[in-house]
């Protein structure tokens, strides 16, 4: 399903240190070996043990044509929303934001983010996740990175497991029994000189044994893949290494916990020159209880004195042209597909992978705290909008008389519990000149990421990100409009 890459600093540092290490490698049989299963596991008809946040952090020791040049590191935060109505069963549509540096140093500092983009998945059996946008379309998402793991769907020879094939209605406990194994394809993104690449892999699995995780009772379970070309990949000459994974499913549900991926691979470029990798990835999965979301809500409505919206004043009432909260109106959205993707493993893109043109939901308001300033839900969590924020003209220098807001917002953010991140993000209103609003948002974001860290926030909790006027939530032919335009949204991520 997924891992590589680092964003959301801290949050979740202190449960790397209980990882248990991987196995021994096992043998990987060969492809051309595997024998269709007798038995095929079913897909389930529900989408409730699927996550709805993916944490992937990396960190490796990087060659360069054999020299070392030092130590990288990254993260990516996956959101994925319910199914909407009208899309199959397991397809849900996500958000996932990157972050990666190979200075560690810069671990304490606000980080911009690299990459950001939204992606529409099809879940299965155990969380298999696949992006419906990857297979033969150049395009797609590129998180999680590892895609169809566990696919019991898709399993070849699986030994060990009830008599019938698997079962529906039970504790998977009962199903992946201690001992019980299988080979399974999926699908790796590695991004590799400025290119996301898709690998197919084939993975074996073997269940190994069951025990507490983070007070949760778990299955053990180990896989091992090699890191190989199966076809063409642009730019790509070789690739050879191998993977050991440790990886934690819940007894009850089936739904991932954990995952700890020990790598060391080396890719060979047509163009000439080769790149080893040696290191780690971490996966944490978290359930759909939305970081505690309404204590969180109370927490600000009491520091901020914000109070519910009245409806006669609804801050999401649209405008003549613009929906309420119209997201990005410019980008279509792309039909579900009518069906998952199959589980066999896909043929390799050469194409660079760029995120799909998919907008972003709307804000659910649900208090004010004065004119300028509105407490809403946006899937990635808690948000502070902070509306008409006053700057000098074409300029990040924030006005003098900010400071109040910013000494109030700063207490809220501190109220926050369990030392969250924050991705703070600048909207700019529209004057004809994308380019300029784009890196204006970009320079104020950072501005008010300075201003609350200089307030007691530490600045290694912020993630910050410009995105110019592509999500007006109001017209730009007036100046209220323009006013709700020119914001700051604050998300305290779950």
């Amino acid at each position: 399903m997924c891992l590589t890459n680092k964003l959301i600093l801290g949050i979740i540092a202190a449960m790397a240190a209980v990882v248990a290490q991987p196995a021994a490698a096992q043998a990987q049989p060969a492809a051309a070996q595997a024998q269709p299963a007798a038995a095929q596991a079913q897909e389930p008809d529900h989408v409730s043990a699927e996550p709805d946040h993916i944490v992937e952090r990396s960190d490796f020791s990087r060659w360069v044509d054999g020299a070392y040049v030092g130590h990288a590191w990254g993260e990516t935060r996956t959101t994925l929303e319910a199914a909407g109505p009208g899309q199959p069963g397991g397809t849900r549509t996500g958000t996932w934001y990157l972050l990666e540096e190979t200075l560690r140093d810069l671990r304490a500092e606000a980080r911009g983010l690299d990459l950001s983009g939204r992606g529409r998945y099809s879940s299965g059996a155990l969380g298999c996740l696949r992006d419906d946008y990857a297979e033969g379309s150049g395009g797609g998402a590129r998180a999680p990175s590892l895609q169809g793991l566990l696919d019991i769907a898709g399993a070849s020879y699986p030994r060990g497991f009830p008599a019938g094939g698997w079962k529906e209605g039970v504790p998977a406990s009962d199903n992946l029994i201690i001992g019980a194994s299988f080979v399974a394809p999926g699908t790796r993104l590695v991004n590799l000189r400025g290119q996301a690449l898709r690998l197919p892999f084939l993975a074996e699995y073997r269940v190994t044994g069951r025990s507490p995780y983070l007070g949760r009772d778990s299955i053990e379970v180990r896989a091992k893949f090699a890191t190989r070309l199966q076809g063409p990949v642009a730019g790509l000459a070789a690739a050879k290494g191998s993977h050991d994974l440790d990886i934690r499913l819940d007894a009850h549900t089936g739904a991932p916990i954990f995952l700890r991926d020990s790598f060391d691979e080396t890719f060979g470029f047509a163009q000439g020159g080769s790149e080893r990798r040696s290191g780690s990835n971490l996966v944490f999965w978290k359930g759909g209880d939305g970081g505690d979301r309404g204590s969180l809500v109370a927490i600000l409505k009491d520091k901020l004195g914000a109070l519910p919206v009245p409806k006669s004043i609804d801050p999401r009432a649209g405008a003549p042209g613009i929906p309420p909260d119209a997201g990005n109106p410019a980008l279509p959205t792309r039909p579900a597909p009518a069906q998952p993707p199959s589980a066999s493993p896909p043929a390799a893109s050469d194409a660079s992978l760029s995120p799909p043109p998919l907008s972003a939901p709307p804000l659910e308001v649900i208090a004010l705290a004065g004119p300028d300033l509105e407490v809403a839900e946006g899937e990635g969590g808690v948000v502070l909008r902070i509306l008409d924020l006053r700057f000098r003209a074409d300029s990040a220098e924030l006005l003098p008389g900010e400071s109040g807001r910013l000494d109030t917002i700063a207490k809220a953010l501190l109220a926050a519990p369990g030392g969250r991140s924050f991705l703070v993000e600048g909207h700019a209103a529209s004057a004809g000149k994308p380019q300029g609003e784009l890196d204006l948002s970009k320079q104020r974001a950072k501005t008010i990421v300075d201003a609350l860290s200089k307030r007691g926030i530490p600045a290694s909790r912020f993630i910050w990100r410009g995105l110019g006027s592509t999500r007006p939530i109001a017209p730009n032919t007036d100046d209220q409009g323009r006013a709700r335009n020119r914001r700051v949204e604050i998300t305290i991520l779950d």
